[in-house]
């Protein structure tokens, strides 16, 4: 005789109008995913989704979302994998599948979507079902989930004991992942933006924050490589005038310059001795000894510092 779900959780299926609702609307089925693999890998391949699996011994269920199905529900086909990942915390559905076997499982889709789409679906069904293997009631979320001491200390050693070689393989991996993005759009709009930089703000403001980072940055120093970088970066950003006003207010200590044209008698004001000597073709430190000396600057300049005699 089939097993069914009705059979085997009856007040669920009786008392529930939402599962009701549910059942057999499910866009594939896959009573026996065990001798079904690949048909399931063939079938779910480049689709986004929500899947379900039931354990057809006792009823409960799990529920789940990827973007990439077929590469997420061939994890659940190696027990080795699952096995690893119970290592670094648990997991009931994993826990479930090792303890009674896929052959006791069903799986299903309950439907396609687009990527954007999969969590708040996942959501949508985990709210439904209440699936009793899904420790967390989040989608996509670790909220609730704890690693116990042994798998941190496992995780931690695994991380100190990195081979030259898995060193290696993620030095390589990282430097694709940052030549992919290289040239790419900022995915955030600007309203994101301004929240971002609202509370990157409001995080500075915190004595406390600022301190720890500027402890992090104690004894820190620049390669000579780093510094060539930073120099060349501010070369070649011009500053607008708001810039260099935002500038020059932020240091409020910095005195203006006046420069007055004996011949002519007219006075221009600098925000700092560096714009002055810049507008003049003129290096800032050349400029500061006119202005210490009280010396006419090219026969014709008078250089003082704003409000000296």
């Amino acid at each position: 005789m089939k097993t069914t779900l009705k059979m085997l959780a009856p007040e669920r299926v009786e008392n529930n109008e939402r599962w009701n609702d549910l059942v057999g609307k499910s866009v594939r089925i896959y009573p026996n995913p065990k001798a079904q693999k690949k048909l399931i890998m063939k079938e779910n391949k480049a689709k986004a989704g929500i899947y379900l699996w039931t354990n057809l011994t006792n009823g409960k269920c799990y529920t789940g979302s990827s973007v990439r199905l077929s590469e997420r529900l061939s994890d659940y086909f190696s027990p080795r994998n699952l096995e690893i990942q119970l290592q670094k915390g648990k997991s009931a559905i994993y826990s479930a599948i090792l303890k009674h076997g896929l052959a006791n499982f069903k799986l299903e889709i309950l439907e396609y979507c687009v990527s954007s789409e999969a969590i708040s679906r996942e959501q949508y069904y985990i709210d439904l079902l209440k699936p009793d293997y899904n420790i967390l009631n989040i989608a996509n979320s670790r909220l609730g989930s704890k690693h116990t001491e042994e798998s941190l200390a496992k995780i931690k050693n695994a991380y100190l004991n990195r081979t030259e070689e898995h060193k290696a393989k993620m030095t390589e991996h990282l430097a694709k992942l940052h030549a992919s993005n290289i040239g790419r759009k900022h995915p955030h709009t600007e309203k994101s933006k301004a929240k971002i930089g609202a509370a990157s703000l409001s995080r500075w403001q915190m004595a406390e924050y600022r301190a720890k980072i500027i402890a992090s940055m104690e004894g820190k120093t620049h390669s000579e490589q780093s510094k060539a970088k930073m120099s060349a970066n501010k070369l070649g950003i011009p500053k607008s005038e708001e810039h260099k006003l935002k500038i020059s207010l932020s240091q409020p200590n910095r005195k203006s310059i006046i420069v007055t044209n004996l011949e002519t008698n007219v006075s221009i004001e600098y925000a700092s001795i560096r714009e002055a000597a810049r507008e003049m073709n003129e290096t800032n430190v050349t400029l500061g000894k006119y202005l210490k000396n009280s010396e006419i600057f090219r026969g014709v300049y008078l250089i003082k510092a704003k409000g000296a005699l």
